[in-house]
């Protein structure tokens, strides 16, 4: 009869280092000791007239490989992730004092003038603009015929309909289009210039001169 001692003594005590455990180990590290513990233990406790099939303690291994694979790729991710950020803190940075169109439907009138913009899905048989002052009364109105889908900036002089200057000053602007009979969404836009670049955490946001709540690099429609 085979008799089987187990033996709880640590062979690699006397291993230079042994005694100094890395509590610094990876999660994929700490996996992988734990795993093959698991295994080893199982190894030297199984019945030697029924001992673990090749077939098993490969299926076993692959096991391991697949959690260190897992963590490897998720590695991977967070280093591409970082590296993602970075670069659009870089392309962030690159816009401070640009002049951009982002949405929105404000127009600061600035020595006259002012830049606004609008964005379609579509193409459209007329695109309709609508200018207000600060209490709500409408100053112009214009249609501007077709348009194709885009991006596109508009400046206007800061003429009323009646041909009269208005003064310098915040003013809202809306649009509405139309295409065979039936009403289609514009987004509106609104020109600022970049004034700063928030960074927090892996969240990237700029600031842009007249708007109170900043910007995504992705809202960014078109640099002028």
């Amino acid at each position: 009869m085979l008799s089987i001692a187990s033996n709880t003594t640590n062979p690699y005590a006397g291993l230079p280092g042994a005694s100094r455990p890395n509590t610094e180990k990876t999660t994929s590290e700490a996996l992988q000791d734990r795993f093959l513990s698991l295994l080893t233990t199982q190894m030297k406790n199984q019945d030697p007239l029924n001992p673990l099939e090749n077939s098993e303690l490969t299926s076993q291994l692959a096991q391991i490989n697949t959690v260190t694979g897992i963590n490897q790729v998720n590695s991977a991710i967070e280093s591409l992730a970082s590296g993602l950020n970075g670069l659009q803190t870089l392309q962030s940075a690159l816009l401070m004092g640009k002049g951009v169109l982002v949405p929105g439907n404000t127009a600061q009138l600035t020595n006259g003038q002012t830049t606004t913009g609008y964005e379609l899905k579509q193409p459209v048989d007329n695109l309709k603009m609508t200018v207000k002052d600060a209490r709500g009364n409408v100053v112009f109105e214009k249609d501007l015929g077709a348009q194709q889908s885009g991006v596109n900036a508009y400046t206007w002089d800061g003429y009323d309909n009646n041909g009269q200057k208005l003064t310098d000053g915040k003013y809202s602007v809306t649009w509405s289009a139309s295409q065979g009979g039936n009403n289609i969404e514009v987004t509106g836009l609104t020109y600022g210039q970049v004034m700063g670049v928030n960074q927090s955490g892996n969240s990237t946001s700029l600031t842009v001169s007249g708007q109170a709540s900043p910007y995504t690099l992705s809202q960014i429609r078109r640099i002028l």
